[in-house]
């Protein structure tokens, strides 16, 4: 059986992050960037597009400390699970 090293984990040098602002970004526009990449400051978005690395770059030189990235899948209808 092979085993994987994982990477070491390291402290993030912003601290903690709270991304509710974000989380509420997403749940009321996800739909309008569906198969993109968006990338957040907050509740204000940075940018978006099919390769988040220069909007990532754009959002470090506006000086976003953490820049909160996501990819935009296609919406799924609720879950329902159990016996038919």
């Amino acid at each position: 059986m092979a085993t994987e090293t994982v990477p070491s984990a390291r402290n993030s040098s912003v601290g903690y992050l709270n991304q509710m602002k974000e989380q509420l970004w997403l749940r009321e526009h996800a739909h309008e960037f569906i198969g993109q990449w968006v990338v957040l400051d907050g509740d204000r978005l940075v940018g978006h597009g099919p390769d988040p690395r220069p909007i990532v770059a754009q959002a470090r030189a506006e000086s976003v400390a953490a820049p909160f990235v996501e990819l935009i899948g296609e919406e799924k209808g609720p879950f329902m699970g159990g016996w038919l």
